[in-house]
C-alpha cells in the first residue's frame, strides 16, 4: 500500500480524499456529535445512518441559502 501512496496515481488518489469523503464525515462526528451508532441491526443501522446523512444534507442547503441571500441582498 504505501508504493502503491508513493506513485503518482496514488497521491492524486490520496489528494482527492482530503476534500470528498474526510470533511463530511469531520463534520458529522466533530461538529454534530455523531460518534457511535444507537442501534445495532443493519436495516436500523441503514435508517440511523440515512437520518444522519440527511441532517447534514440539510445543514449544507441552509448554509448554501444564506450565503446566496447575501449576496442577492449585496447585488
Amino acid at each position: 500500500m504505501m508504493n502503491f501512496l508513493e506513485t503518482k496515481e496514488g497521491k492524486s488518489l490520496l489528494k482527492k480524499r482530503k476534500y470528498d469523503p474526510e470533511p463530511t464525515f469531520g463534520d458529522i462526528k466533530q461538529n454534530m456529535g455523531f460518534r457511535k451508532l444507537l442501534l445495532r441491526i443493519k436495516p436500523k443501522i441503514n435508517i440511523e445512518v440515512g437520518l444522519v446523512a440527511i441532517a447534514h444534507n440539510i445543514k449544507k442547503i441552509k448554509s448554501f441559502l444564506q450565503v446566496n441571500q447575501m449576496a442577492f441582498q449585496l447585488a
